[in-house]
């Protein structure tokens, strides 16, 4: 019974320090709602052998960088897209037109 009572105390002495030490997850403002653990993966990929090929500098490294890059911003493209056409489709009456009118003035040249 001891023994039961040591590992409880440790397990929840362990758990509260996790707790304090771990940062929690914010939904704000600043968050990319597109963004996925999917891309997270991606990103880690490609920034380690970004890292690799600028430690080595050997021509051997450079490719792979180039392809886990070329991987990570075809799906970070790809999931923006997605993202804008399920918003659209989530838009209901005149308020298509707002995003699609704020979409449009995005792309004007602005006056020198």
């Amino acid at each position: 019974q001891q023994y039961d009572e040591a590992a409880t105390l440790l397990t929840s002495t362990i758990q509260t320090a996790r707790d304090l030490a771990t940062p929690t997850l914010k939904i704000t403002p600043h968050t990319k709602r597109w963004w996925t653990p999917e891309l997270d993966d991606l990103r880690t990929t490609q920034q380690h052998h970004l890292r690799q090929f600028q430690r080595t500098r050997e021509d051997t490294d450079r490719p792979a960088y180039k392809v886990h890059r070329s991987n990570f911003l075809h799906a970070l493209r790809k999931r923006k897209a997605e993202h804008w056409t399920d918003y659209l489709e989530s838009l209901e009456g005149s308020r298509i037109y707002e995003a699609l009118s704020s979409k449009a003035r995005q792309r004007r040249i602005p006056p020198l």
